[in-house]
């Protein structure tokens, strides 16, 4: 039971039971609940950009990422690309992959 089943069953069950149950503090629960709404305005936020970079893909499906990241620019959305360094000092300590859908 997480804090999503303690949001669910607080109306049939009072609260301190509910915290106690699923082991979760009652200033957690309130966290989670004041950022539930920032949580949802993002993931709206990123299936409206998934949708749109799907909409480029069927239309233009050679396009890689730069071209993609080019044409949602073209659109008016805001890409924020990440450069990220990995070093390492020795080896076999650090791999990095990309998972493409």
């Amino acid at each position: 039971m997480g804090v999503e089943a303690v949001h669910e069953l607080k109306s049939l069950y009072p609260l301190t039971w509910l915290v106690c149950i699923a082991k979760v503090s009652r200033s957690g629960y309130y966290k989670w609940r004041k950022n539930q709404r920032i949580r949802m305005e993002r993931q709206l936020k990123e299936q409206i950009l998934k949708e749109h970079i799907m909409a480029i893909h069927h239309s233009r499906p050679f396009y890689g990422y730069p071209r993609v990241t080019i044409a949602l620019k073209k659109e008016g959305f805001h890409i924020n690309q990440l450069n990220q360094k990995f070093k390492t000092s020795q080896y076999n300590q650090l791999y990095v992959t990309d998972i493409s859908v």
